[in-house]
Parts: C-alpha cells; sequence; structure tokens
C-alpha cells in the first residue's frame, strides 16, 4: 500500500504559473530583440542566453513544484507518534 497521495494545484497556483511563463516570454522576446536590433556589423554575443536559460530552470523548477507534489500520510503517523 503506498502511503503517498498526488496534490492537485489550486487555481490560485496555476494562475501564478501561468503568470510566470507570461512574464518569461515576454521578457525574452525583448531582451532577444534588444540584442539583435541596431547596427551590428558581423558577430552579436547572445548575451540574453544567460538571462534566458536561467529563467527557464526556474520556470521547470515553479512546474515541478506544483505538479509532482505528493503528500506522504507516512511522515503524519510518524510525527504524531512521535508526540506520544
Amino acid at each position: 500500500m503506498s502511503t503517498l497521495e498526488k496534490i492537485s494545484p489550486t487555481a490560485g497556483q496555476k494562475k501564478l504559473l501561468m503568470m510566470h511563463l507570461l512574464g518569461f516570454i515576454v521578457v525574452n522576446v525583448i531582451l532577444w530583440i534588444l540584442c539583435y536590433s541596431g547596427d551590428h556589423k558581423g558577430f552579436v554575443y547572445p548575451w540574453p542566453i544567460w538571462i534566458t536559460s536561467a529563467w527557464a530552470l526556474a520556470f521547470i523548477g515553479h512546474w515541478a513544484a506544483l505538479y509532482t507534489r505528493y503528500a506522504d500520510r507516512g511522515m503524519e503517523k510518524y510525527e504524531f507518534d512521535a508526540k506520544n
């Protein structure tokens, strides 16, 4: 018998995740446009890649925190037994 039970995210948590995604997309589009706009002759260092990759990892972590959560009923039993 498994003591793990999946915890579904609330509507508010899903809304915050979508706001995070929207902010990620809007800001990164602006950064990439700024990087490649202007009068460049030759190679342009793609500096927004650092911001994009770090923010993407943060978004993946945010998503994982919402959609891969489990309630451990065994821990609740352990804490109850430890108090008594």
